[in-house]
């Protein structure tokens, strides 16, 4: 069977990074005003564009392997930039962490209906 990739996963990790920069802008001077509209238009296509894949990353996630793991992990590393470096480090640790935690839960599934 042909592996399905990781770009689709790429598209959503994208908006989300697209949203936590955003917000981590809008909240730059502590409060939000109207003019901070300039920060959330250019969301949009980026959030739906995640939702239009969003069976595709299921089905990627589902399809991960090891190697692939290791790539988005990496990859994380290299797309995510925060200002605040310590709050950067715990979200791409998270989310490094949520991915190899569904993937266990997925091998558990895996295991207990064979």
């Amino acid at each position: 069977m042909e592996k399905l990739g990781i770009d689709n996963i790429k598209t959503g990790l994208k908006a989300v990074f697209a949203v936590a920069e955003a917000f981590e802008n809008i909240m730059d001077d502590d409060k939000v005003s109207i003019s901070d509209i300039r920060h959330i238009v250019p969301l949009i296509p980026k959030v739906v564009g995640a939702f239009g894949v969003i069976d595709e990353m299921g089905d990627e996630y589902k399809d991960l392997d090891e190697a692939e793991l290791d790539e988005l992990h990496i990859w994380i590393k290299e797309e995510f930039d925060l200002e605040d470096d310590a709050v950067e480090a715990k979200i791409e640790e998270g989310l490094a962490l949520a991915v190899r935690l569904g993937k266990l839960i997925k091998d558990f599934i895996v295991f207990f209906k064979r």
